[in-house]
């Protein structure tokens, strides 16, 4: 959301927070400054402003829903933008403050926010098979006949062995390990996600993403990027592909499966939607 990231900008030119490469070990114990190399500011300043702006929708999002008296997953809903018009994502340690499932609830909020279209950093998976083939065969409806559908599938217990290395502080106690980028698989609670029930749902994301984006040079990169950069000698990721030309007889499984866009988003829009998708496909069979 480019206006997220112009309005984090702002904030971050507003305050001119000062910045220290730190972890937090304990209660009251920081790790020490840790150095990346010569664009230290620069990408410092960044991840602050990127965390801000993917922050920022989200805590509108949560706040909104609960002024309307819809059930959301957090008893913080963030800060009051009426006393705090320049909030930033922990600026002062904008490592850590990238550190999202350092919060026990926000993985759910950011997994309503997300099934809502709230763009987030999770990455959406489901446990459910039949589940995966619905969401691959929903945009190939239209697409032309050369597509294929495709389906990855994720080994999690490879996925959370996975890691890039990172850097180690210079005022970790003495054995702590070193802190490395890895693939953190994410089951937040169902309660008051009903999509996330229907869908079996779970994310992926990067933790200690913010250790990656330093020594990176302020890149992000998907799950594929990650394992392949991490090499890793298990498999962690399989793509699976279904020709163009099966589709039309896996709609159909899917059909008699029950499996529709009402079944895992259940809401009365998509309720009605599969009613007019129902009804459209037996005109044109009549």
């Amino acid at each position: 959301m480019n206006n997220s990231i112009t309005e984090a900008t702002r904030r971050f030119d507003a305050v001119q927070p000062t910045q220290n490469l730190n972890w937090f070990w304990h209660p009251n114990y920081w790790s020490g400054s840790a150095a990346f190399g010569p664009r230290d500011a620069e990408l410092s300043r960044l991840l602050t402003i990127q965390t801000t702006a993917e922050y920022l929708p989200v805590w509108d999002f949560i706040s909104r829903c609960d002024e309307l008296g819809m059930p959301v997953p957090m008893t913080n809903l963030g800060p009051d933008p009426t006393t705090n018009p320049d909030w930033l994502a922990d600026p002062h340690n904008p490592i850590f403050g990238d550190e999202f499932l350092r919060f026990s609830d926000l993985p759910a909020a950011l997994a309503l926010a997300q099934h809502h279209g709230i763009p987030t950093r999770l990455l959406d998976w489901t446990r459910d098979p039949m589940a995966a083939a619905f969401f691959a065969v929903e945009p190939l409806r239209v697409a032309n006949a050369g597509a294929h559908l495709v389906v990855w599938a994720l080994h999690k217990s490879h996925a959370q062995r996975v890691s890039i290395e990172g850097v180690s502080f210079p005022n970790a106690p003495n054995g702590a390990p070193r802190f490395d980028p890895t693939i953190a698989v994410v089951r937040p609670s169902t309660r008051d996600n009903p999509f996330l029930a229907a869908q079996a749902g779970l994310f992926t994301t990067i933790s200690r993403s913010g250790i990656y984006f330093m020594k990176s040079g302020g890149k992000r990169p998907g799950i594929a990027e990650f394992v392949s950069e991490a090499n890793p000698a298990i498999t962690v990721l399989r793509k699976l592909r279904l020709a163009h030309e099966h589709l039309a007889d896996l709609i159909e499984i899917l059909r008699r499966e029950n499996i529709s866009r009402s079944a895992l988003m259940p809401t009365m829009d998509n309720v009605a939607q599969d009613v007019r998708t129902k009804w459209t496909q037996q005109e044109v069979m009549d």
